[in-house]
């Protein structure tokens, strides 16, 4: 365990978490799913899903 992951798990648990967890940002398997829904029009006033759809597709860019 690195030394930011224990940090992060020790300041939750200090604050008040019951449970904490640390994961690794994988490719979404879903991706298709939410470009068709973009494309039938159910995102609706929100114009930034459609801005920020990479993001989704691959969470290790949010990094």
């Amino acid at each position: 365990m690195d030394r930011l992951t224990k940090r992060v798990l020790s300041k939750a648990l200090e604050i008040g978490f019951d449970v904490v967890g640390i994961t690794e940002p994988k490719d979404a398997w879903t991706y298709e799913h939410f470009e068709r829904w973009l494309e039938m029009g159910f995102a609706g006033e929100m114009a930034y899903m459609a801005r920020t759809k990479e993001l989704r597709r691959n969470p290790k860019m949010l990094m």
